[in-house]
C-alpha cells in the first residue's frame, strides 16, 4: 500500500460539528452492541431488516439517512480518493463477527495486515460527507469496529465525497403536541421531512447551524 496516503482533513470543521459527528458514530456503535443481546426497544429503522433483506445492523449510510434529513440521493462525483479516514468519524457495521468475541492473536495479525495492504485498500468504498465530517462505508464496513476495538485511529479507504446541503438551506421547527414533540425539517423553504429520531438528530443539526 502507498505509504504516502494523506489523512482526511477535518480541521476546517467547527469543533462542535466534529464532536456531534463522533457522538452520532458512537450512537450507532452502542445500538449495534446492545442489539447483540436482543433488539427489544431498538427502532427497526436503526437496526433490523436491511435493504437487501438481511437482518442485522444497518450500513452507515442507511443509519445516517434514518436520522438526518435531506441527504441527496444523487452523487455529485464518481471520482475516488484514497486516504486515511478517522475511525471515530466512521460508521461501523459488523454483521458477521465481532473482534472482542472471536478474534485470536493470529486473527488480529492477519486482519491488520489485510486492512493495510493494497488489496485491503482496494476492497473498500466509503462515502464521505465533508460538511459533517462523517464516513459511511458500503464495502470495508466490518473492519471499522475491529479498528475501534484495537485502537487503530485511521483506516485506509477509497473515498467518494457526497455533499450535504448548506446549513442556511435547512430550517428546523419544533412543535409541542399532546404526545410530546414533533420536529420537522424544511429544505429551501419547499421540501418538508419529519425528523423522527430528533433526540439523535438535533445535536448534529444544531451544531451544523
Amino acid at each position: 500500500m502507498d505509504e504516502k496516503l494523506k489523512h482526511a482533513d477535518l480541521s476546517s470543521l467547527p469543533e462542535q460539528v466534529r464532536v456531534a459527528a463522533r457522538e452520532l458514530v458512537d450512537l450507532k456503535f452502542r445500538i449495534d452492541m446492545a442489539a447483540r443481546g436482543g433488539t427489544s426497544g431498538i427502532p427497526l429503522d436503526l437496526h433490523g431488516r436491511m435493504t437487501g433483506g438481511e437482518w442485522g445492523p444497518h450500513c452507515g449510510l442507511e443509519f445516517f439517512c434514518s436520522i438526518i434529513p435531506f441527504f441527496p440521493a444523487r452523487f455529485e462525483t464518481c471520482s475516488v480518493t484514497e486516504m486515511l479516514v478517522p475511525t471515530l468519524h466512521t460508521f461501523g457495521c459488523n454483521w458477521r463477527w465481532w473482534p472482542d468475541r472471536y478474534c485470536s492473536d493470529k486473527d488480529e495479525h492477519y486482519i491488520r495486515r489485510h486492512i493495510f495492504s493494497d488489496y485491503g485498500l482496494k476492497s473498500t468504498s466509503y462515502t464521505f460527507i465533508p460538511q459533517l465530517g462523517l464516513f459511511c462505508p458500503s464495502e470495508g464496513k466490518n473492519r471499522v469496529n475491529f479498528c475501534r476495538h484495537h485502537g487503530i485511529e485511521y483506516i485506509p479507504a477509497q473515498v467518494y465525497s457526497h455533499d450535504y446541503p448548506e446549513a442556511n438551506r435547512i430550517s428546523v421547527y419544533v412543535q409541542d403536541t399532546a404526545g410530546g414533540l414533533d420536529v420537522w425539517a424544511v429544505l429551501d423553504n419547499r421540501y418538508v421531512q419529519k425528523v423522527t429520531h430528533y433526540a439523535f438528530a438535533l445535536p448534529l443539526l444544531c451544531a451544523y447551524g
